[in-house]
């Protein structure tokens, strides 16, 4: 009798902590690229570089490109097993930001990015940031948690590959 109550005070006070949980959460990072803001803006404005530096998979992923080649309204959709998703540019502000929107299993999950360039001497200071929401379930709650931490260390990881392959790009360009 005592473990039954034991375990339904646990399991009430799960329930009851998940309420204080911010439905809502935002992550961000920062990177330094050295270049110029121009440069950057018009790298990131196209969604067709943006496998180069956010995809880790080692397996060579299908993207289906829609919309017009940059800016708002360009989309990549592609599945990875058997899970649907896109991104699409919604809104983007000349040399200051780009808003984009991440789809994943037809919508289920909604996270709003954001891309900010900030000029600095000889390099542009690259703030990104998702938001999610997460829904009233308990579950979803302390889901949420782990899901924001997974978004950030991802994030971090494609920073890195970004200026690796931007430079990389930059000095092709240069060569030729």
């Amino acid at each position: 009798m005592v473990s039954i109550l034991i375990a339904g005070i646990l399991f009430l006070s799960f329930i009851v902590i998940a309420f204080f949980i911010p439905k809502g959460w935002c992550v961000k990072q920062t990177a330094f690229i050295h270049t110029s803001v121009e440069q950057m803006y018009d790298f990131l404005l196209c969604v067709k570089n943006w496998p180069k530096w956010q995809s880790d998979n080692e397996e060579e992923i299908a993207f289906l490109y829609v919309g017009p080649e940059k800016g708002e309204g360009s989309a990549q959709y592609w599945e990875i097993n058997g899970v649907a998703a896109s991104l699409r540019l919604i809104q983007c502000e000349y040399l200051r930001n780009i808003n984009y929107q991440m789809r994943i299993n037809h919508g289920e999950t909604r996270l709003d990015y954001k891309l900010e360039l900030l000029r600095a001497e000889n390099s542009v200071t690259l703030i990104w940031s998702c938001e999610g929401i997460s829904n009233n379930n308990p579950l979803d709650r302390y889901a949420s948690l782990i899901y924001g931490w997974r978004v950030k260390k991802e994030m971090k990881k494609a920073l890195v590959k970004l200026k690796e392959v931007y430079h990389a790009q930059e000095k092709i360009k240069q060569s030729a």
